[in-house]
């Protein structure tokens, strides 16, 4: 069974380029003293203010220089890594010569700068890239940043700043329709929470594309941000809109039900690649991260999408009565309760996996289990097929090995040293009683005579 993550861990040359991020935004915007011995505390102060206290916020954050430099140092560059390691594993479409790009809320040129860093394959190809936001502080020093990325190598990019609203930016691109339009981090912070908004942002987005234009959101791997993804999948799925990516298909999100179980659509990873710089910052910020999220969708206005397969999207959990760790998984069918699938990461693209019958009572997920691995029951080493569950608990309970230690899944793991993988479950279990138990007598647990010639013919143990 083939499997593709969605978040590659990053290449040395893209942790050079984020391990030397902070000189270069430090060559563009200098911190004073004041605003050196006081960065951790304004990081914490800004973090509070786009989170839980968002709705008092009277006035934009960049009016504030030290706020400012806060978001620069600090989530400037965790932004870009979360979107370098997105690009790196999502099927960006590939741009012709002079193609332009558009990208909704710039703020500081996030994303033209994660895309840089993850697709070196377009640093040879010249685009036309708009920023568009409707503060000019962000803009300005993101384009200044942009460009000293850009000089590094010679990228024949052309950049534009927008600084203007959404609606004034249409008549732009009547003739020269953009092949991707990009808004990361920008339907929260524009406050287009309600249906009626969504509808007015995907119109309006929907006017100034053509019919081979990409669009991608990215917004956080909160609840919010979540749940604004699946809405607005749902609207632009109503308008015609292919789905490429992260779903598997374009049926109903079955996020959006109102049964209990996973709530919104995001993918949590690992800080692989952050700079050694930027961790020290997020502790003495008290924001240290051990995990990133994202909740990420890409459309084409036509073409084919539903690439198909199952999409791990839950961090590993324990489920009463089944093997292994389980995840949550999304496909053409619904939820799924993955079993036994604790090393497929979340964002895991898996070609397909085996569904069962049963449903599991809390979420009401389908559950199945990633092909090459079986299904709800253990494998039999003699290669007679299944044994299934029941059977497992029972072989089990007359065990005193295999009691005392559940973590031995499998009949060969009870004792790998010395047990071949290919004599049988039962066999082996019996032989882990009989090396356990041989200092009492070997009459102690005499084993059956079919087992007792696997071992002999195995060599294993001197049957008496």
């Amino acid at each position: 069974m083939n499997h593709t993550p969605l978040f590659p861990p990053l290449s040395h040359v893209a942790k050079d380029f984020l391990r030397d991020l902070n000189e270069k935004i430090l060559a563009i915007r200098p911190l004073s003293h004041a605003h050196r011995q006081s960065l951790a505390r304004d990081i914490a102060d800004l973090s509070s203010i786009l989170t839980v206290e968002r709705r008092f916020l009277r006035k934009p954050y960049w009016s504030s220089p030290a706020f400012q430099s806060a978001y620069y140092l600090y989530f400037l560059p965790w932004n870009i890594l979360r979107q370098v390691r997105l690009l790196l594993g999502l099927a960006l479409p590939k741009p012709q010569e002079n193609s332009v790009l558009f990208d909704l809320g710039s703020g500081p040129a996030t994303f033209p700068l994660a895309l840089w860093i993850a697709r070196p394959d377009l640093r040879r190809i010249p685009l036309t890239i708009f920023l568009q936001d409707t503060a000019n502080a962000p803009l300005a020093f993101g384009k200044k940043l942009l460009l000293a990325y850009l000089s590094l190598d010679k990228t024949p990019w052309t950049i534009h700043t927008l600084a203007q609203p959404l609606s004034r930016c249409v008549s732009i691109f009547r003739e020269k329709k953009p092949f991707l339009v990009s808004a990361a981090n920008v339907i929260n912070e524009l406050r287009f929470g309600e249906e009626e908004d969504l509808e007015r942002l995907s119109d309006l987005l929907d006017s100034m594309i053509g019919e081979a234009s990409h669009l991608l959101f990215l917004e956080p791997g909160t609840r919010q941000g979540g749940n604004i993804i699946a809405r607005l999948r749902r609207i632009l799925i109503a308008q015609g809109y292919n789905v490429l990516a992260p779903c598997t298909h374009d049926g109903p999100c079955p996020l959006l039900s109102a049964k209990p179980g996973p709530r919104w659509c995001h993918f949590t990873f690992d800080t692989e690649g952050a700079p050694r710089w930027l961790v020290q910052l997020s502790e003495e910020a008290g924001l240290g991260k051990e995990t990133l999220s994202l909740a990420p969708l890409l459309v084409q206005r036509s073409g084919r999408g539903h690439v198909g397969g199952c999409r791990v999207f839950s961090q590993p959990f324990r489920v009463p009565g089944i093997p292994g760790l389980a995840r949550y998984g999304c496909q053409g069918e619904g939820l799924v309760l993955l079993e036994d699938a604790a090393a497929y990461p979340s964002g895991t693209l898996l070609s397909d996996c085996v569904l069962g019958s049963a449903r599991d009572a809390k979420s009401g997920a389908l559950r199945a289990a990633p092909v090459g691995r079986t299904f709800g029951r253990t494998l039999d080493t003699r290669g007679k097929g299944i044994v299934g569950a029941k059977k497992k608990d029972a072989m089990r309970k007359h065990s005193a090995h295999g009691a005392r230690n559940k973590k031995k899944e499998r009949a060969w793991k009870f004792s790998r040293s010395e047990t071949p993988q290919c004599v049988s479950s039962m066999a082996a279990r019996h032989f882990s009683r009989i090396r356990g138990l041989w200092l009492k007598g070997p009459w102690a647990v005499l084993p059956t005579p079919r087992i007792a010639a696997q071992i002999r013919l195995m060599n294993i143990f001197p049957c008496p």
